[in-house]
């Protein structure tokens, strides 16, 4: 007795193998140009062949060119080191440069007298320390401590250099020569007790300012008590400053040649009683007697 299932499952299987003839013709002329025999099994292995190879060609180009980018959902574990890296290394930089805003903040308050006493100088350090910390507003922020911020530790801490009468010997720097950046009388000499940490020079008026050295203008100031200022970084990690002029001659950035004008002497700013120019040696990061490395007299 005949199964109908098994019946449709001959007649299927028969329909995959029955063999059928594909002719094309002319279509003006009908003549046959070519003809294939193929049966409907024959057409679904054809279509699967096409189809798995145009996935291998796909695939292919996925994995090993560019096109990967594009998928959605796609991290290259690499480029994602690569960004994490470089992230990295932005904080690393921001906290520098925010480190570095500070030093040259605070340094340029000390330099310019806008400290009063090294109190003063300890107690805006401590909050610039507190803000740092985040205390206030909640965020915690610890920049990477530099050479730089370490200089401005040892600078703003000016009641230890104050107190230490021998932090600099002349003789270390014997064999420097520095040019007179004024010839003329010292009315006030150099003196770490009352934080006068310069020599008052007096001269004829209109007097030429000069570089004691070859050097690099970074500061080109006016503040109310030392009026118009300059100050130059030399080699050797020395900075000199000129306050009180008449006016800078010279810009920030300027490079100047020892001897070369760079301000004219002056009386401006309100810590001065006539006109004079008030010069500061700066050594390793502290201030030095100019007096003994620098002939003022004739």
């Amino acid at each position: 007795m005949n199964q109908p299932g098994g019946n449709r499952k001959r007649s299927f299987f028969q329909r995959l193998r029955t063999p059928y003839r594909l002719i094309i013709l002319n279509n003006d002329t009908l003549e046959e140009q070519t003809s294939l025999r193929l049966s409907l099994l024959n057409l679904y292995m054809l279509i699967c062949a096409i189809g798995i190879l145009s996935a291998l060609v796909v695939l292919t180009l996925i994995i090993f060119t560019p096109l990967k980018t594009y998928v959605p959902g796609y991290a290259d574990y690499s480029q994602t080191r690569e960004f994490l890296e470089m992230t990295r290394q932005l904080n690393s930089l921001e906290d520098q440069l925010n480190a570095q805003v500070l030093y040259t903040e605070s340094l340029s308050k000390i330099l310019l007298g806008d400290f009063e006493t090294a109190d003063d100088v300890a107690r805006a350090f401590r909050s610039s320390s507190e803000d740092e910390n985040g205390e206030g507003n909640g965020e915690i922020i610890i920049p990477q401590r530099i050479p730089e911020d370490e200089i401005l530790r040892r600078e703003v801490d000016l009641r230890t250099v104050l107190r230490n009468e021998n932090y600099r010997n002349p003789a270390d720097f014997r064999s420097l020569r520095f040019y007179p950046p004024l010839t003329g009388f010292i009315s006030f000499s150099f003196d770490r007790s009352i934080n006068h940490l310069g020599v008052d020079i007096i001269a004829p008026k209109d007097s030429p300012v000069k570089a004691i050295m070859d050097g690099i203008v970074f500061l080109n100031d006016w503040t109310l008590q030392t009026g118009h200022t300059l100050g130059i970084m030399h080699d050797g990690n020395i900075m000199s400053f000129y306050k009180h002029n008449a006016y800078n001659t010279k810009n920030v950035g300027d490079r100047v040649q020892v001897g070369e004008t760079i301000a004219i002497i002056g009386n401006t700013g309100s810590q001065t009683d006539g006109p004079h120019l008030h010069f500061e040696l700066w050594i390793d990061g502290v201030p030095v007697n100019p007096e003994n490395y620098i002939q003022f007299s004739n």
